[in-house]
């Protein structure tokens, strides 16, 4: 090669220095900007190393790290990485963290407990100040011996500042805001509260249930501000478990507005994720074990049927219709919201920390349903002016809102007949007719049907099946459909056979044969037996006389 190509800098190709590939940039801003940690069962994260904001962890299977490395290469090259790039530093940032395991590394969402001595620690949005509570008084100060560990979701905001001197009237002012009534819904709704901050589940689901109009949104936005505030609040029910589970990566309160159907797998994962529901994260070829347990608010409208499994979970708090003259807008409720949320919020601390100091007494009382949160609502109630009689009271069944319903249809009716998708009708239920036919006759239904004084009786049929609820004897304390008498067994059902053959032979009612047409008005006798004289069509208290 001549000096004059040297010169003027033309070399050839194989000395010539290959450009930086945009995976290898990002996997150098990767490593010179963030640490790489892993938790014992695989959870992998990274934290950038300017640590602006302690305790900020990122995690490396949510999508939120692909935005968050996207935004790092953008600022730093002027452009955005291509998808291959993206994938490459993920999976190579994935093996560096599972490289760098620590035993004692578990950090969490929102609230984290500490063991010696038993405290709850909760993340103040994405200040580096965390929050102690012990079994003492709910503290500000940070403990250099006991330092928890947090990740914050994407859109996390920080928690109201609590207000030392709140009046005990802030809980009642603020419900009345919520326009929650007084008695057993604010009661159900205080436990909800309670058990938001515990760090670990089962936790309930709240259900804010109403007419259209009733502030159902507004009530659920003040109590997700009171718990974990967010950008955004609310969203709507995810069609996919696997949407749900992306939902409880990055928010501690999982809140639903306006829920009008269940799907079926969203709804089993909705109601195993109350307790703790294991799922695996990506990648495939190395997935890592979590388990989820979070606090869940739903509204609902008052024409949407719960499902068994999730009215089994459920706190449900029924929110009157709202009169015109009680309307406010939205800038007046945030205004009164900014000022209630600080006091509500340190009379909940201190009444966390008298749950911590009365949690371990030995218990002398019966426990309801949803028993961990029962317990810890009533370990916190001498903090809050509360009973244990009133609790237990608020927390035991309800009846359900399907049995309320069927109720209030027959106030004035004695017995009903009809098919599940006109009763759905009736009763202004935007439900699947098989599926109000299958909540109907579960167990729990039929029992809470006959306490208020109905029973209800399938009739299948070959094209349609019916469905008769019938009136008890009013008398009646427990509501039990009382056995056949010997006179009532000889007389024929005016449902079961619309035209009867009486047969005196015996005392059992005939039973028509499935095999011949009932709509015929003439009688088919057996060809066994001669025919008998033609009796009244209905009512007949005894065979005629042969």
């Amino acid at each position: 090669m001549s000096a004059s190509n040297l010169l003027s800098g033309d070399l050839p190709k194989h000395l010539k220095t290959k450009p930086f590939s945009d995976a290898v940039r990002l996997w150098s801003l990767l490593e010179e900007d963030c640490a790489f940690l892993s938790t014992r069962s695989g959870q992998t994260f990274l934290q950038p190393k300017p640590q602006t904001e302690p305790g900020f962890y990122v995690r490396i299977n949510h999508p939120s790290c692909r935005s968050f490395l996207t935004a790092q290469f953008e600022r730093r090259f002027g452009s955005l990485p291509p998808t291959g790039a993206l994938r490459a530093a993920l999976a190579r940032a994935h093996d560096a963290a599972r490289a760098a395991s620590h035993p004692n590394f578990s950090p969490a969402l929102r609230t984290a407990a500490l063991s010696d001595p038993p405290t709850i620690a909760l993340r103040h949005g994405r200040s580096p100040d965390y929050w102690y509570i012990t079994s003492e008084a709910a503290a500000d100060s940070q403990d250099e011996n006991q330092e928890p560990s947090f990740y914050v979701g994407q859109g996390a905001l920080s928690l109201p500042q609590p207000k030392p001197d709140a009046p005990p009237s802030a809980l009642d002012d603020f419900f009345r805001l919520l326009r929650i009534p007084a008695g057993p819904p604010r009661l159900r709704c205080l436990t909800w509260l309670l058990s938001a901050f515990r760090p670990s589940g089962p936790y309930p689901i709240l259900i804010l249930r109403g007419p259209s109009g009733s502030g159902k949104s507004f009530a659920a936005r003040a109590l997700r501000a009171l718990t974990d505030p967010h950008l955004q609040p609310l969203h709507p029910l995810p069609p996919s478990a696997n949407q749900l589970r992306q939902l409880a990566c990055e928010h501690w309160v999982l809140a639903f507005d306006h829920v009008t159907r269940f799907p079926r797998r969203t709804t089993e994962s909705l109601a195993r994720i109350t307790q703790g529901e294991v799922h695996y994260l990506p990648p495939k070829r190395d997935p890592a074990t979590v388990t989820l347990a979070r606090p869940v608010l739903l509204t609902v409208p008052d024409s949407c049927a719960l499902p068994p499994e999730i009215a089994a979970r459920s706190l449900t708090v029924e929110l009157p219709e709202m009169p015109d003259q009680a309307r406010k807008t939205e800038s007046e409720l945030d205004s009164e919201l900014k000022t209630v949320l600080p006091q509500v919020l340190q009379l909940l601390l201190t009444a966390l920390a008298t749950a911590l100091a009365n949690i371990a007494a030995e218990r002398t009382y019966p426990l309801p349903r949803l028993a961990d949160a029962a317990a810890w609502t009533v370990a916190a109630a001498p903090a809050l002016g509360l009973t244990q009689q009133e609790i237990l009271e608020a927390l035991s069944t309800p009846p359900d809102p399907l049995v309320q319903r069927i109720a209030a249809l027959m106030q004035n009716l004695d017995t009903w007949q009809g098919s599940a998708t006109q009763l759905a009708i009736d009763l202004n239920l935007d439900i699947d007719p098989s599926q109000l036919s299958r909540q109907l006759f579960e167990k729990q239904n039929q029992q809470a049907l006959h306490s208020v004084g109905l029973t209800l009786t399938r009739h299948p049929g070959r094209l349609t099946r019916s469905i008769d609820i019938t009136r008890l004897d009013k008398n009646l304390k427990n509501a039990v459909t009382p056995p056949p008498s010997p006179e009532a067994a000889t007389t024929p059902s005016r449902e079961a056979a619309p035209n009867p053959v009486p047969n005196p032979q015996s005392p059992v009612p005939a039973v028509p044969d499935p095999c011949v047409s009932h709509r015929s008005p003439i009688p088919v006798p057996s060809p066994r037996t001669p025919a008998l004289p033609p009796g009244p069509r209905f009512g007949s208290a005894s065979p005629p006389a042969r």
